[in-house]
């Protein structure tokens, strides 16, 4: 596990930029943290990395999944928050584009045993009293040496 500090969105960009600059067709990458923790921010920050000629990457709360294009292949952007069964998951795709495409997944517990064990898992809290984001990921270890050796601080 690979434990950070993000004091503001510029440093947020900027792993948003290494944890892209690793990714492979196929890594699902899932974001959990309280609303407003900064999941959203940091999957925009992906996806702009992935494909610069992309201006506006909104939530996907209300629509659920977005899909983007890059050099990578197709970007499903997931937000699970308000989905309540299991059974919704195939309404959206969700088995066929875990399988074949970069996914990032916010809110994904009710998703997760479907997950490989070898997703990017990123946990985002806000410390107290502050902006400050403690940001732990968790997947294999040479992924993780990429993303901390291509991280700006």
């Amino acid at each position: 596990m690979l434990t950070l500090t993000a004091y503001n969105i510029q440093d947020i960009n900027k792993l948003a930029r290494s944890i892209a600059s690793n990714l492979e067709p196929n890594n699902v990458i899932t974001l959990q943290g309280n609303l407003g923790a900064g999941k959203t921010t940091l999957s925009q920050g992906i996806i702009k990395f992935l494909n610069p000629q992309i201006q506006d990457v909104p939530s996907p709360t209300f629509n659920i999944v977005l899909t983007y294009d890059s050099d990578l292949g197709e970007i499903w952007h997931f937000d699970l928050y308000r989905l309540k069964s299991e059974n919704e998951l195939e309404e959206i795709a969700f088995f066929d584009a875990i399988r074949s495409k970069v996914c990032i997944i916010e809110w994904p517990e009710l998703a997760e045993k479907y997950l490989q064990t070898n997703s990017i898992r990123i946990s985002i809290n806000i410390l107290p009293n502050s902006e400050t984001r403690e940001i732990k990921i968790s997947a294999n270890k040479d992924y993780l040496n990429k993303v901390l050796k291509n991280y700006e601080y």
